[in-house]
Protein backbone atom coordinates (compact mmCIF):
# COMPACT_ATOMS: atom_id res chain seq x y z
CA UNK A 1 0.00 0.00 0.00
CA UNK A 2 1.21 3.38 -1.10
CA UNK A 3 0.48 6.77 1.15
CA UNK A 4 0.07 9.65 -0.01
CA UNK A 5 1.37 12.95 1.76
CA UNK A 6 -1.55 15.53 2.76
CA UNK A 7 -3.03 18.39 0.69
CA UNK A 8 -0.50 20.89 0.85
CA UNK A 9 2.49 18.71 1.17
CA UNK A 10 5.07 15.87 -1.02
CA UNK A 11 7.97 14.44 -1.55
CA UNK A 12 10.38 14.09 -3.53
CA UNK A 13 13.77 11.82 -4.06
CA UNK A 14 16.81 14.09 -4.47
CA UNK A 15 19.28 11.20 -4.23
CA UNK A 16 19.14 7.40 -4.72
CA UNK A 17 17.21 6.26 -1.33
CA UNK A 18 16.99 9.56 -0.16
CA UNK A 19 13.71 11.48 0.15
CA UNK A 20 12.60 14.71 1.88
CA UNK A 21 9.37 15.73 2.86
CA UNK A 22 7.86 19.35 1.34
CA UNK A 23 4.94 21.54 2.39
CA UNK A 24 3.84 23.18 -1.05
CA UNK A 25 2.04 26.60 -0.66
CA UNK A 26 0.19 28.03 -3.29
CA UNK A 27 0.31 31.67 -4.00
CA UNK A 28 -1.71 34.19 -5.68
CA UNK A 29 -1.36 38.30 -5.20
CA UNK A 30 -3.98 40.60 -5.98
CA UNK A 31 -1.69 42.23 -8.43
CA UNK A 32 -0.51 39.14 -10.23
CA UNK A 33 -2.42 36.76 -11.11
CA UNK A 34 0.11 33.94 -11.74
CA UNK A 35 0.36 31.32 -9.04
CA UNK A 36 3.40 30.84 -7.59
CA UNK A 37 4.36 27.54 -5.47
CA UNK A 38 6.65 27.57 -3.03
CA UNK A 39 8.23 24.38 -1.64
CA UNK A 40 9.89 24.18 2.02
CA UNK A 41 11.66 21.50 2.84
CA UNK A 42 10.68 19.79 6.41
CA UNK A 43 13.03 19.88 9.18
CA UNK A 44 13.30 17.51 12.02
CA UNK A 45 15.57 18.82 15.48
CA UNK A 46 16.85 21.95 13.56
CA UNK A 47 17.85 20.23 10.49
CA UNK A 48 16.78 19.10 6.99
CA UNK A 49 14.78 15.79 7.37
CA UNK A 50 16.46 13.42 4.45
CA UNK A 51 14.94 9.31 4.79
CA UNK A 52 16.16 6.67 3.17
CA UNK A 53 12.34 5.29 2.65
CA UNK A 54 9.64 7.32 1.05
CA UNK A 55 6.95 6.10 3.27
CA UNK A 56 9.60 7.90 6.41
CA UNK A 57 9.02 11.41 4.16
CA UNK A 58 5.60 11.35 4.03
CA UNK A 59 4.63 9.99 7.81
CA UNK A 60 7.16 13.34 8.48
CA UNK A 61 4.21 15.29 6.15
CA UNK A 62 1.60 13.74 7.94
CA UNK A 63 2.72 14.55 11.29
CA UNK A 64 3.34 18.31 10.53
CA UNK A 65 0.02 18.57 9.22
CA UNK A 66 -1.01 17.40 12.72
CA UNK A 67 0.64 19.36 14.47
CA UNK A 68 -0.02 22.54 12.42
CA UNK A 69 -3.62 21.40 12.28
CA UNK A 70 -3.74 21.34 16.28
CA UNK A 71 -2.07 24.71 16.28
CA UNK A 72 -4.81 26.38 14.44
CA UNK A 73 -7.60 24.69 16.66
CA UNK A 74 -5.65 25.84 19.28
CA UNK A 75 -4.97 29.61 18.10
CA UNK A 76 -8.50 30.00 16.99
CA UNK A 77 -10.15 28.91 20.58
CA UNK A 78 -8.27 31.16 22.60
CA UNK A 79 -9.21 33.95 20.09
CA UNK A 80 -12.95 32.56 21.12
CA UNK A 81 -11.90 32.60 24.58
CA UNK A 82 -10.87 36.21 24.30
CA UNK A 83 -13.41 37.41 21.91
CA UNK A 84 -16.97 38.73 23.79
CA UNK A 85 -19.09 37.75 20.54
CA UNK A 86 -22.45 39.04 22.09
CA UNK A 87 -21.14 41.91 24.53
CA UNK A 88 -24.82 43.05 25.35
CA UNK A 89 -25.30 39.53 26.78
CA UNK A 90 -21.95 39.47 28.77
CA UNK A 91 -22.90 42.93 29.91
CA UNK A 92 -26.35 41.77 31.40
CA UNK A 93 -24.96 38.92 33.13
CA UNK A 94 -22.13 41.17 34.89
CA UNK A 95 -24.87 43.62 35.95
CA UNK A 96 -27.46 41.04 37.11
CA UNK A 97 -24.49 39.52 39.20
CA UNK A 98 -23.95 43.15 40.18
CA UNK A 99 -27.47 43.64 41.60
CA UNK A 100 -27.30 40.80 43.48
CA UNK A 101 -24.27 40.36 45.33
CA UNK A 102 -22.92 43.31 45.45
CA UNK A 103 -20.00 43.06 43.54
CA UNK A 104 -17.83 42.54 39.78
CA UNK A 105 -17.17 38.87 38.90
CA UNK A 106 -13.75 38.42 38.61
CA UNK A 107 -13.20 37.75 34.81
CA UNK A 108 -9.89 35.51 33.55
CA UNK A 109 -9.10 34.61 30.10
CA UNK A 110 -6.45 31.91 30.72
CA UNK A 111 -6.32 31.15 26.84
CA UNK A 112 -6.80 28.15 24.87
CA UNK A 113 -4.04 26.05 25.63
CA UNK A 114 -5.68 26.08 29.82
CA UNK A 115 -8.68 24.16 30.32
CA UNK A 116 -10.81 26.08 30.93
CA UNK A 117 -10.38 28.52 29.15
CA UNK A 118 -12.33 31.53 30.96
CA UNK A 119 -12.87 31.44 34.98
CA UNK A 120 -15.10 33.48 36.84
CA UNK A 121 -15.41 34.21 40.38
CA UNK A 122 -18.42 35.14 42.07
CA UNK A 123 -17.37 36.92 45.62
CA UNK A 124 -18.61 35.78 48.66
CA UNK A 125 -21.82 37.71 50.08
CA UNK A 126 -24.77 38.16 51.91
CA UNK A 127 -27.96 37.76 50.25
CA UNK A 128 -31.53 40.21 50.29
CA UNK A 129 -32.62 36.98 52.69
CA UNK A 130 -29.77 37.09 54.83
CA UNK A 131 -27.71 33.85 53.53
CA UNK A 132 -23.80 34.17 53.17
CA UNK A 133 -22.60 32.94 50.26
CA UNK A 134 -19.08 31.53 49.46
CA UNK A 135 -16.88 32.44 46.53
CA UNK A 136 -17.89 30.87 43.82
CA UNK A 137 -15.65 30.34 40.37
CA UNK A 138 -16.91 28.75 37.09
CA UNK A 139 -15.82 28.11 34.30
CA UNK A 140 -16.50 28.24 30.51
CA UNK A 141 -15.10 28.08 27.06
CA UNK A 142 -15.81 31.78 25.96
CA UNK A 143 -16.54 34.88 28.53
CA UNK A 144 -20.08 34.90 27.65
CA UNK A 145 -20.44 31.06 28.74
CA UNK A 146 -18.49 31.34 31.88
CA UNK A 147 -19.97 34.97 32.89
CA UNK A 148 -23.94 32.89 32.08
CA UNK A 149 -22.88 30.25 33.82
CA UNK A 150 -21.84 32.49 36.87
CA UNK A 151 -25.41 34.77 36.63
CA UNK A 152 -27.30 31.22 36.61
CA UNK A 153 -25.91 29.97 39.56
CA UNK A 154 -26.27 33.37 41.41
CA UNK A 155 -29.87 33.60 40.23
CA UNK A 156 -30.49 30.10 41.89
CA UNK A 157 -29.08 30.73 45.26
CA UNK A 158 -31.17 33.64 45.08
CA UNK A 159 -34.12 31.68 44.46
CA UNK A 160 -33.69 29.30 46.92
CA UNK A 161 -32.92 31.95 49.52
CA UNK A 162 -36.09 33.60 49.05
CA UNK A 163 -38.36 30.67 48.62
CA UNK A 164 -36.95 29.28 52.22
CA UNK A 165 -37.15 33.06 53.58
CA UNK A 166 -41.20 32.57 52.55
CA UNK A 167 -41.08 29.32 54.11
CA UNK A 168 -39.74 30.43 56.81
CA UNK A 169 -42.35 33.09 57.30
CA UNK A 170 -44.85 33.06 60.49
CA UNK A 171 -48.18 32.64 57.96
CA UNK A 172 -46.83 29.15 57.02
CA UNK A 173 -46.28 27.84 60.81
CA UNK A 174 -49.57 24.93 60.38
CA UNK A 175 -47.08 23.88 57.66
CA UNK A 176 -43.98 24.03 59.36
CA UNK A 177 -45.97 21.91 62.34
CA UNK A 178 -47.12 19.44 59.74
CA UNK A 179 -43.98 18.73 58.66
CA UNK A 180 -42.10 18.14 61.87
CA UNK A 181 -40.18 22.01 61.62
CA UNK A 182 -41.94 23.66 64.59
CA UNK A 183 -43.11 27.00 64.73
Amino acid sequence: MRLNPPDGYGVVQVAPHEWCALEIERLTYADNPDEMVVCTVLCEQGKQAVFARRQEAVLLCHLDATLKEIEERVRWESLAAETVVYPDHCIHYVEEIVAITGHMPLLTVCGAVAVPPVVVGVMGYECVAGCAHTTRWVAGATQEEALAQAAEYVYADQFRCVCWQQWRHPCHEAEHAAVGMGG
